[in-house]
């Protein structure tokens, strides 16, 4: 791998001298080098922020703890519910419930602003069945490293 790297480099060294020199007659070879320089960077900058950056985001994501990632995918899951025009309202309501009710299990227990103007109160939610108490947040989460694929819960199940 770094040979393969330093060849790359010595044939682009030896290709950037031969380009250069032989424009001599239109520009210095200093600045034929340096707009070489200029135009690669604008070429492969964008490449390299667009593609290998967002694979090195997303790769860096599976490290993150169970409950994350789980908010992750809910809210990849939630976006495709709102953009879809045959979902209804009521559905979009359950699932937002849900979110909410997972965000409080991903990142534990409310704010302590939340908490002290909350204290006493309860979350209920009101369904057509009746009015039914939501958990409360899980206290103590153990962090656990999950991939991307393991996660199957589901807004609408």
């Amino acid at each position: 791998g770094v040979l393969v790297g330093f060849s790359w480099e010595q044939s682009f060294d030896v290709a950037v001298d031969v380009v250069a020199e032989s424009n001599e007659e239109r520009m210095p070879p200093a600045f034929s080098k340096m707009l070489m320089s200029v135009l690669l960077v604008l070429i492969v900058f964008p490449a390299w922020r667009l593609y290998i950056l967002r694979t090195e985001r997303d790769l860096a994501e599976d490290d993150l703890d169970e409950g994350r990632l789980k908010l992750k995918v809910l809210c990849e899951q939630q976006r495709d519910l709102l953009l879809n025009k045959e979902v209804e309202e009521r559905t979009l309501d359950l699932a937002h419930l849900r979110m909410k009710q997972y965000r409080r299990e991903a990142l534990g227990s409310h704010s302590t602003a939340h908490s002290a103007l909350c204290a006493g109160r309860k979350h209920l939610r009101v369904t057509v069945g009746g009015i039914a108490e939501v958990e409360a947040p899980v206290e103590s989460r153990k962090r656990a490293t999950t991939r991307h694929s393991e996660i199957t819960q589901s807004l609408l199940g």
